[in-house]
């Protein structure tokens, strides 16, 4: 089934462990190869996203993306020593999730604690922010996007119009001349 913001993306927890102290993350074409079985593993349960752990147990990140879980007004994400992969797109969302006044922590993320968020949301440069429907067939929130994902959709698109040169959204002007 093909993937699109408004219906979220079905996830799956998936046995195949990150090895946080393994030098492999600093090395992006060595490091997709646990993630295409974390991948295979999750469309067999029926998910597009595999949601992998670390040997501690702790929420790591997805398989082709970062991810992030809000509780309240914070949104955290798993810290760097969890051993993901540091995505750009995790980077700008952190910063303007700020912006927008949502205290972003970045710190260890217990599974029970992802199952339990009112929302839940992955990043890739491909994909933007992707809103999760469910965790293993546990329901992320009451309607997808949640308010907060949505907020932080609309200002991350503000920002790609502004950088891109393009029509700011909701006006007939462009934000900057073209060069």
């Amino acid at each position: 089934p093909p993937m699109s913001s408004d219906q979220g993306m079905k996830t799956s927890v998936v046995y195949f462990r990150h090895n946080e102290g393994s030098p492999i993350p600093h090395f992006k074409s060595l490091y997709f190869n646990s993630d295409i079985l974390a991948l295979e593993e999750a469309r067999q349960k029926g998910a597009l996203e595999g949601i992998m752990l670390n040997n501690q147990g702790l929420v790591a990140e997805g398989a082709m993306s970062n991810i992030f879980m809000v509780k309240g007004e914070t949104i955290a994400t798993p810290s760097l020593e969890t051993g993901l992969l540091p995505g750009i797109t995790r980077a700008v969302v952190m910063e303007l999730a700020q912006d927008i006044g949502h205290p972003v922590q970045e710190r260890k993320i217990f599974l029970s604690e992802l199952l339990e968020a009112e929302e839940c949301f992955l990043t890739k440069s491909l994909m933007e922010i992707m809103p999760v429907s469910s965790v293993g067939g546990i329901k992320k929130g009451t309607e997808v996007p949640g308010p907060v994902i949505r907020a932080l959709m609309e200002e991350y698109q503000k920002l790609v119009y502004r950088e891109s040169g393009g029509p700011v959204p909701g006006s007939t002007k462009r934000s900057r001349p073209k060069p």
